[in-house]
């Protein structure tokens, strides 16, 4: 098992060029895929777009919960956080960091395009 870790280690990039940090690597489990989306996820969460959805669906608050249902900077449900993977992360979106909201909401971007949101 260590071997299968050390391995999975020297597989990732240098931590100069990982888009979270190292211990974020560990803690979640992360693999060089979701870590290539996750840079992804980034650039596109930085786009003047997104940025607006941000600002309209939550005031930029990536850990809002005011009770309606709906959590973090993007909004999500529980069952869409859930069903795009975001149970990776934790169970309601409002308590995961910024990188895995950012990620989680550009796969259901890849998906369903801008339609989740009505602040789009």
């Amino acid at each position: 098992m260590i071997d299968a870790i050390m391995t999975a280690a020297l597989m990732l990039p240098q931590d100069r060029e990982l888009p979270v940090s190292r211990s974020a690597v560990t803690r979640y489990s992360l693999n060089a895929k979701e870590l290539k989306q996750i840079k992804s996820a980034a650039r596109w969460a930085d786009t003047r777009k997104a940025r607006s959805v941000v600002r309209c669906e939550s005031g930029g608050n990536y850990n809002i919960n005011t009770g309606n249902g709906y959590y973090g900077a993007w909004q999500f449900d529980r069952g869409t956080w859930l069903g795009n993977g975001g149970g990776k992360f934790s169970r309601y979106a409002h308590q995961a960091p910024k990188f895995a909201q950012d990620y989680i909401a550009w796969k259901l971007w890849n998906s369903r395009g801008w339609s989740p949101w009505g602040c789009a």
